[in-house]
């Protein structure tokens, strides 16, 4: 079983190189020749991720076994596994799961789908995916961090000389919610509906999270926008009785 863009670095590595794709077709010559399943999994690429509906449509290839999740369900629990005919083995029933079989996440998947493969939305999220890494690499080089890399919205920004998860702690004291899959590494993930002007905010907020140290104390459950809060997080002020 392999990911269509290498586990190992979070399914964003590769995705920015072809030779990963050369690797992907020789390993599906390979499997041919010696008979072996070919299952792929799409929980993180797939579902217009990379600026196609799979990931491994990138490489040209078909698999035998494709395991899909997240993005299918656009938020809510459901997951899937599609494969071909000439390898399935299951009737209608046979197999069940967790996230599986429940007709309102079912109904949820299927909205998802009609609106992922309507015409032009591919089409956007590549474009979109590519003012990120735009933008994404100019900071790259006003901060003298590393690469960009990544395909569609599936983007990380390689940070020199700066630990990632104090970087993605401070985010979240500026409103931006980003994470750290590496130690030199933010990974960017938004939504597929995204727009040029919410990723010029995320810019903003990601410059001055650079600039600065996460919060001593921080609640998941404080609003700084909320009047008597701390701007860093935490409880809100009590107001004396009178």
């Amino acid at each position: 079983m392999r990911p269509p863009f290498a586990r190992n670095r979070s399914a964003v590595d590769a995705a920015a190189r072809g030779y990963k794709e050369i690797n992907l077709r020789a390993l599906r010559m390979l499997t041919k020749e010696r008979d072996i399943l070919l299952i792929v999994d799409e929980i993180q690429t797939g579902i217009g991720r990379t600026g196609r509906f799979l990931g491994y449509q990138h490489a040209g290839i078909e698999p035998d076994i494709v395991t899909l999740g997240k993005g299918l369900g656009g938020g809510v629990p459901l997951a899937a596994l599609a494969a071909t005919g000439s390898v399935s083995c299951f009737e209608y029933g046979d197999q069940g799961g967790t996230f599986n079989g429940n007709p309102l996440m079912a109904a949820v998947g299927c909205a998802v789908v009609a609106t992922v493969t309507q015409k032009g939305f591919l089409q956007t999220v590549v474009a979109t995916g590519l003012y990120l890494a735009h933008r994404l690499r100019a900071i790259a080089r006003e901060l003298g961090d590393g690469e960009v890399r990544g395909r569609g919205l599936l983007v990380a920004l390689e940070i020199r000389g700066r630990d990632a998860k104090k970087v993605a702690a401070a985010a979240l004291d500026h409103g931006l919610l980003i994470n750290a899959p590496h130690p030199d590494a933010l990974r960017f993930m938004p939504a597929l509906t995204v727009t040029r002007s919410e990723i010029d905010e995320m810019i903003a907020r990601l410059k001055a999270s650079l600039g600065s140290r996460p919060a001593r104390r921080r609640s998941a459950f404080s609003d700084p926008a909320r009047p008597g809060a701390r701007a860093s997080g935490g409880r809100p002020r009590r107001r004396s009785a009178r």
